[in-house]
């Protein structure tokens, strides 16, 4: 079984939009803390004191919030990323049964919830694994290999959270049936693209 990315390029992608990511945390928790502050000092230290010390410790804490919050989650990100890829540990997605030719390391789309996993490809179907990590409700495995697919890139679906801590929205890949479709997103999802289409185009045959 062949990957269609390599581990470190799939470490790199994940936990983009650093920077924004620690401007929007950092700006809520800042604002939270500031807030909480101001009501807590209000009845002892006086509307001026309690103001002042309101501010600046907001905004202190936002910035060490901001600055430490985004890179330890990337930094967890990064370690379930590497044990997915590698099915070592608690995140590992085993293929199911079958004769696997590729895979790739994404998350499904489920609504709004993007659960995480490895997606797994033959001639004429794929399965979508997710690792343990996942919610019970969230860990069935999904497969399609009974039907032809097919294979396209679609537009990520606007978000206000989306715009508020990714620059750009990557696209999504959709396969689909006669009958369903399914959305994932996948690193490098335009160089990943062409090997899905090879892996896939048996069942167009």
């Amino acid at each position: 079984m062949r990957d269609l990315i390599n581990l470190d390029d799939y470490v790199a992608t994940i936990g983009g939009g650093l920077g924004r990511m620690s401007i929007v945390t950092g700006a809520v928790f800042g604002l939270t803390m500031g807030l909480f502050g101001l009501l807590a000092l209000w009845p002892t230290a006086g509307p001026e004191r309690a103001l002042a010390l309101a501010v600046l410790g907001g905004a202190s804490s936002g910035l060490i919030f901001g600055f430490f919050f985004p890179r330890s989650l990337q930094k967890k990100m990064q370690r379930i990323a590497r044990s997915v890829f590698t099915a070592e540990g608690r995140y590992a997605a085993p293929p199911p049964a079958g004769t696997w030719t590729a895979r790739v390391p994404c998350n499904y789309l489920l609504g709004s919830i993007g659960v995480g996993g490895l997606l797994y490809l033959q001639p004429g179907g794929f399965a979508f694994v997710p690792h343990s990590g996942n919610l019970p409700r969230h860990r069935q495995t999904v497969t399609a290999t009974a039907e032809p697919l097919s294979a396209k890139l679609v537009a990520l679906p606007p978000s206000w959270w989306h715009s508020l801590v990714i620059s750009e929205r990557p696209p999504l890949l959709e396969l689909a049936s006669a009958s369903k479709a399914w959305r994932f997103v996948v690193p490098k999802t335009e160089e990943v693209m062409p090997g899905i289409e090879r892996e896939l185009a048996s069942s167009r045959d």
